[in-house]
């Protein structure tokens, strides 16, 4: 076949440029499939007629053909084309000798014919739709001629109109697919070696690789100069409810979302996690990704974001809930969190989003044996919960805000029972979280330690209990509840295996990083919690001694500035490693800096159990230090943390030489006061955590700059 641009020719014969050297009115060197300026600047590259010289409509086809694309040209140039867009399946239709412009897409849009969507899930048994969705009546039509019969059951095929702002954003997505497929691989696999908790198990994003390309036109020219009937096709799949009830296996259910029957919500995890991939490698590993681009990471980076963001726009639009949506949902808020900040108001309502897709599936309520699920499918449904609901405790701490999944809502009774679960292999529930890897359980192919997300769903239950404690209205004995809590930290952690146990000499041992994190993050989640229940007893009981507090705050402090001295190794795993500092240092720093300025060196007699004082000091110095590398000053936070190094350091100089520092006024003390008296607490309202992350952002900071934006371990 002639080469496209040679194909695409004007009226008078000469060859056509592509549409970027047109619209900037600079000569083309017809170079296919890109053009040399589009390669230099990484910009798409496509050949078309001139915008204005055809027409593009629909016609009425037969039943053999229910939707008919044909384009004309208004001049009488004696170029005419009619093709069919349709099913592949049904009828293969002429190759046109030309593509027509994006600009002349019908504006009417599409109609494809397609099974009327199941019900969604998102109405419980209380809705006075209930009766109506169930059974034979479960069936929801779009856009149908007749949505009921004659006895009140629903039809089994409807309509559906694909507008032509979401067939646009379709064909462009085929497009960079089909441009970038290499580089958009390898980020996908990378990610899986990042010290991430994914939620698509490796063996089903491997077969969703493997065939992903096999439905999209390698040669547009050739098969699909459109990519039309690749979108239409694609728009049809995703309005198929996914058939998970049949007794399937891993290879026939990637078949079912992938290649020919690949949906835009396949599509959509994909672009998302290649582009939560790349905001977290450095820009030089970027570079070595894809030798051949000529485009800088940044403008990759751009370029992806903007992909990502359609595919997130064609799938808000599906009616169906499923396990892809979920994780799709899960995946966008880590990414809008990388971009954003986790504190951003954004992400609160994304998070709402996710766990309204998590009760529509069922995978609350899910039980791991005797249900209608394969047994992988059924593994990896758990997986999603206890990753979702783990998600949705760290959200809330960060917040100050109650969680949206409730435990009381939710079936976590088999893994109430802390002491010997763990390590359990044949225990019902817990056994599933593991099996999803389906045999892929040895070596370095396995995204997290075995077991890691068993304790991690553990803690999150009692991290819900401790938020109970803090934000709820129940009359709990603080005092009390919080013995009983720390009880079932310490029972959880004792029952832990020791391969998942922290311990500083994990670094000079010959293990892989992402594996490292895992276990240096468990160890942090699981320390933090105990901290959040001794802050509280110190506000709730000022007449107990602060030392178990200062205690766990000095821990804390002291195990995330380890990253001071791996920060170049994590480099390759974590680009913004601030989004570990600030979170879990800031909050210790600060009890710890309030102890100090509470208990001057003059004190008399400093109580046993306090951490040492020159110990301390000398690790809240190494803190502000860290802040200066740590956080990028392009990240969304640089401003913020700015802020807090210069005040620590103005605490710390007033603290180590407080005879030529200016006196330091602390709210509660007497006016021009430079100590607070010694009842005034050991949690003032100035430095108190919740005053820095209020959850609005309007207090304290300009908007523009996040506290936590970045990774969530």
């Amino acid at each position: 076949m002639a080469d496209r641009a040679t194909t695409l020719a004007r009226g008078n014969g000469k060859q056509k440029s592509c549409e970027a050297c047109q619209k900037t009115k600079v000569k083309c060197d017809y170079k296919t499939p890109s053009c040399g300026r589009c390669s230099r600047r990484g910009t798409m590259c496509l050949y078309s007629r001139t915008p204005g010289t055809n027409k593009f409509r629909i016609t009425k086809g037969d039943a053999s053909a229910p939707y008919t694309v044909s384009w004309a040209p208004t001049r009488s140039n004696g170029l005419y084309c009619d093709c069919v867009v349709t099913n592949p399946r049904r009828r293969p239709c002429a190759d046109p000798p030309f593509a027509p412009p994006r600009e002349d897409i019908p504006a009417q849009g599409i109609t494809i014919h397609t099974v009327a969507s199941a019900d969604t899930g998102f109405l419980g048994p209380t809705s006075y739709r209930a009766e109506v969705q169930h059974a034979a009546h479960s069936r929801i039509i779009v856009n149908t001629a007749q949505s009921m019969g004659h006895e009140g059951a629903a039809d089994a095929q409807g309509t559906l109109t694909v507008e032509l702002e979401r067939l646009e954003q379709g064909l462009r997505i085929i497009d960079y697919l089909n441009a970038h497929a290499t580089l958009i691989r390898k980020l996908v696999d990378r990610m899986y070696t990042l010290g991430r908790l994914v939620i698509i198990p490796k063996v089903i994003m491997r077969g969703v690789l493997d065939s992903l390309w096999e439905a999209l036109s390698e040669d547009p020219v050739q098969s699909d100069p459109l990519n039309s009937r690749c979108a239409v096709h694609i728009f049809e799949n995703s309005y198929k409810p996914m058939p998970s009830g049949k007794p399937i296996g891993v290879e026939q259910f990637c078949s079912l979302i992938t290649g020919v029957n690949v949906r835009w919500e396949t599509i959509g995890n994909v672009l998302v996690m290649a582009c939560l991939c790349l905001c977290h490698i450095p820009e030089s590993e970027a570079t070595l990704l894809d030798p051949s681009a000529s485009s800088t990471p940044a403008q990759i980076l751009s370029r992806l974001r903007e992909v990502t963001n359609r595919a997130i726009f064609l799938c808000s639009g599906l009616p169906l809930c499923n396990e892809l949506v979920v994780c799709l949902k899960y995946n966008h808020m880590l990414l809008m969190s990388q971009l954003w900040g986790n504190t951003d108001q954004r992400i609160y309502y994304a998070l709402g989003e996710l766990t309204s897709a998590v009760y529509a599936t069922g995978m609350h309520q899910h039980r791991g044996s005797g249900d209608k699920y394969p047994k992988f499918l059924s593994a990896w449904r758990q997986r999603c919960f206890a990753i979702v609901y783990s998600m949705d405790k760290i959200f809330a701490t960060f917040f100050g805000r109650p969680p949206f999944l409730n435990r009381h809502y939710c079936n976590i009774e088999p893994v109430v029972e802390l002491r010997g679960v763990i390590e359990d292999p044949s225990h019902p529930t817990l056994e599933r979280l593991d099996e999803v890897y389906c045999n892929e359980k040895s070596g370095n192919d396995q995204p997290e330690p075995p077991g890691y997300l068993r304790v991690r769903y553990l803690l999150s239950i009692v991290r819900e209990e401790i938020l109970e404690l803090h934000l709820g209205t129940a009359t709990h004995d603080v005092s009390v509840k919080s013995e009983q809590l720390i009880r079932k930290l310490q029972s959880l952690w004792e029952s832990c295996s020791p391969r998942l146990q922290y311990s500083p000499q994990l670094w000079t041992r010959p293990m892989p990083r992402q594996t490292i994190w895992f276990i240096f993050a468990l160890h942090l989640e699981h320390r933090y919690s105990l901290f959040l229940i001794q802050r509280l007893r110190a506000q709730k009981c000022p007449s107990e001694s602060p030392a178990p507090l200062l205690s766990v705050a000095k821990d804390i402090l002291s195990t995330i500035l380890v990253l001071n001295k791996e920060r170049e190794r994590l480099r390759e795993i974590r680009s913004d490693l601030g989004s570990v500092l600030l979170p879990f240092g800031l909050p210790t720093a600060e009890v710890l800096l309030q102890d100090l300025l509470h208990t001057p060196v003059e004190y008399p007699s400093i109580p046993c159990g306090r951490p040492s004082r020159s110990d301390t000091i000398r690790d809240l110095i190494l803190f502000v230090s860290c802040l200066e590398w740590a956080v990028k000053p392009e990240s969304g936070h640089f401003e913020f943390a700015q802020t807090i190094q210069e005040r620590f350091t103005r605490l710390l100089d007033a603290i180590l030489d407080p005879q030529r520092s200016r006196p330091v006024q602390v709210p509660g003390s007497a006016a021009g006061a430079e100590w607070p008296p010694e009842d005034s607490g050991y949690l003032n309202p100035e430095l108190d955590v919740n005053h820095f992350v209020d959850w609005d952002l309007t207090s304290t900071q300009a908007v523009g700059f996040d506290l936590l934006s970045g990774s969530i371990i």
